[in-house]
């Protein structure tokens, strides 16, 4: 039995939010899907850190200068969300397509009757809130995908299933994560039972971000993960 142990790793960014590219200690390139779909645990801060991703394998035969552009170094990452600002971040979020789209028809379902068919069905706002705020979280996710392949034939590669772990260590991150988690939970239970039209979609908007920020790849990050290269070797 292989035991497993945190490696700290090479990576970039990719043109996603969803995937990343690394190197494993054996120079096996591999391109990771952090994207947990409906494991709920992953998004609780110290839990995150024992669940494992999808990872598609590159051949060491394969060739990657046609899409090889599309990788962010590190450096390049943290200075890019050095430049990152409160409206630009949103903009850049929430600015495209079926997302903007999405959102703008949400705002204006608080301006119908949402609220009171909440109070007629007796469900709490803060139910709502965390549902639509997931399902936006879940739809960026899925154009993310489609978004990958038009640039990367990552279906061409050797697809596993849960079979890296992934661990980003970055102290204010992290701590910015836990605080920014703790203020969303504290605020919905305070104010979450509000039939408020704009109380509703301020939520809505912060519990979103809280989704993206726990559930998404910090670029400013070491990263570290736990891989059985042993036992992987067995079955090929």
């Amino acid at each position: 039995m292989v035991k497993k142990k945190w490696e700290h790793v090479k990576w970039f960014g990719l043109p996603s939010f969803r995937y990343l590219f690394l190197v494993l200690p054996n120079g096996q390139r591999v391109i990771i899907d952090h994207w947990c779909s409906f494991r709920l645990l992953h998004y609780i801060p110290f839990v995150s850190r024992y669940e494992k991703f999808d990872a598609y394998f590159i051949p060491s035969s394969s060739d990657i200068s046609e899409w090889e552009h599309f990788l962010v170094s590190e450096y390049d990452m943290v200075w890019g969300a050095a430049k990152v600002s409160g409206t630009v971040f949103l903009s850049k979020i929430l600015g495209g397509g079926a997302i903007s789209a999405g959102i703008i028809g949400l705002f204006a379902l608080m301006d119908k009757p949402i609220v009171n068919i909440l109070k007629f069905l007796h469900i709490p706002p803060f139910v709502f809130i965390v549902f639509i705020s997931f399902l936006l979280w879940w739809a960026i996710n899925i154009i993310a995908k489609k978004s990958i392949k038009k640039k990367i034939p990552i279906e061409q590669f050797e697809f596993r299933k849960k079979v890296i772990g992934i661990k980003f260590k970055d102290f204010m991150m992290s701590i910015t994560k836990v605080g920014y988690a703790s203020f969303i939970v504290f605020f919905l239970i305070i104010v979450g039972t509000s039939y408020s039209n704009p109380m509703i979609t301020g939520l809505i908007v912060l519990t979103f971000l809280a989704f993206f920020l726990n559930g998404g790849i910090l670029r400013t990050a070491d990263v570290y993960i736990k891989y059985k290269e042993k036992e992987n070797e067995k079955r090929e």
